[in-house]
């Protein structure tokens, strides 16, 4: 199983190592990913720490961030890509012209290095497709994809694969009905943890290893057995990351 968006970091396990060794037993492979300086360094540092993990570093629309040292950071060869970054006008709607420069210095950054990007739109869905576009040769994610299936297809259609997590679990969400839809080719497997925890355990702390429940969920819509939807998707994440 392999889980490409979560956040082990020290802010929310108490027990850090602990918690990696216990992961390592599970996992084949998770993408850790930063959001501002300080989780930026961390995740870098745990990517070269233990070979199962690797980093993306980027700033969130909703955090400020030294953009230098991403670009430092991006350089590390335990850094499969840029991010997360993207549009949250949920939050912070007032901050729309500054969230855009900085989504679109991510997206110079990793057209410039090679490396993809980990998407995060938050009702800004048309002006991030608008911003996608203007970056043609960029490919990556949509970190905690949950939109309609004519918006997956536009993001399919620029490249990008959909991460899907815990809310695909949800039984009042109906992101299965999209899904459905959906090529298994054009998604990868997330948690968001500490966040967004799948049922069983929604509404508690999330963890890598409920990774395992999300891949039961695509068995189930796709009428396939987890081992081969788990090897379709190592494939998928394997293909965009190259490695």
């Amino acid at each position: 199983m392999i889980d490409t968006h979560a956040h082990v970091l020290l802010e929310y396990y108490d027990n850090i190592e602990q918690e990696i060794e216990k992961i390592n037993k599970e996992l084949t492979l998770v993408i850790n990913s930063g959001f501002n300086d300080a989780t930026n360094k961390e995740v870098v540092q745990i990517a070269n720490n233990y070979d199962q993990f690797f980093a993306t570093v980027g700033i969130h629309p909703n955090e400020v961030g030294d953009f230098e040292l991403v670009k430092k950071l991006a350089l590390d060869d335990k850094v499969l890509a840029i991010g997360e970054t993207g549009l949250d006008y949920y939050r912070n709607p007032e901050q729309k012209d500054g969230q855009k420069e900085i989504f679109r210095k991510h997206l110079a950054l990793a057209k410039r290095i090679k490396k993809p990007v980990v998407v995060h739109s938050r009702d800004a869905v048309a002006d991030t497709i608008t911003i996608l576009k203007e970056y043609p040769d960029v490919r990556g994610i949509i970190h905690c994809f949950t939109g309609s299936l004519e918006t997956a297809r536009e993001y399919i259609r620029l490249g990008y694969k959909l991460g899907i997590g815990g809310v695909l679990t949800f039984h009042n969400a109906g992101l299965s009905n999209v899904i459905k839809e959906i090529e298994l080719h054009n998604i990868v497997v997330e948690t968001d943890c500490p966040y967004l925890a799948p049922v069983p355990h929604r509404g508690r702390k999330n963890y890598p290893q409920y990774v395992k429940f999300i891949y039961e969920k695509l068995a189930e819509i796709y009428e396939k057995p987890v081992d081969e939807i788990e090897q379709a998707i190592a494939a998928n994440v394997r293909q965009l990351f190259d490695i």
